[in-house]
């Protein structure tokens, strides 16, 4: 019942492309569509809290502006962060496999925040169990020149590209070079 009304909300989002005034109405009642689906406990899914996080992202892509676009990351944040945090709670609640699809998602978004120190832990605790993710080494190093770039930092821009060593494993996060 929620992703078929999602569905409509969307459609209707769609279709009211360039009236400014219903855009921002229709983006204001799903946000608020989005914000009880996660708030629900009961009936929740993995699926449904991947497609609120997922829409959130969808929404900061296309906002027209970088504060707006920051405030969806941060909701598709928390909405990643409660699939953790219930799969802490309860083994059964996903794989282990869709987790760490859901932890990258989750740097993905924190990159977009900002949270360039919280991404790239995220990740380097991943690379700390699974060091061959060619997925998980790619956005790690594209963590490390987004930072760079945000710092304007040398030594972060040679660590995206050659990579760097991490509670003593050399170059656990391979770099761009490998």
């Amino acid at each position: 019942v929620y992703l078929k009304l999602g569905k409509q909300l969307l459609e209707e989002l769609n279709a009211a492309k360039g009236d400014v005034d219903r855009t921002k109405v229709l983006r204001e009642s799903f946000v608020s569509f989005l914000t009880s689906i996660e708030k629900r406990e009961q009936g929740q899914t993995v699926g449904s809290l991947m497609w609120v996080a997922t829409t959130y992202e969808v929404f900061a892509e296309n906002s027209r502006d970088d504060d707006t676009a920051r405030e969806y990351r941060k909701k598709a944040v928390g909405a990643f962060e409660k699939i953790i945090e219930r799969k802490r709670q309860d083994k059964k609640f996903t794989s282990e496999v869709v987790l760490v699809a859901v932890q990258m998602r989750l740097a993905q978004a924190l990159r977009g925040c900002g949270d360039f120190d919280g991404a790239f832990q995220l990740l380097a605790d991943i690379l700390m169990k699974r060091p061959r993710r060619i997925d998980v080494q790619f956005e790690a190093a594209t963590i490390l020149q987004d930072w760079a770039a945000a710092e304007k930092n040398q030594k972060r821009f040679t660590e995206a590209i050659v990579g760097k060593t991490i509670k003593g494993k050399t170059n656990l996060v391979w770099g761009w070079a490998r």
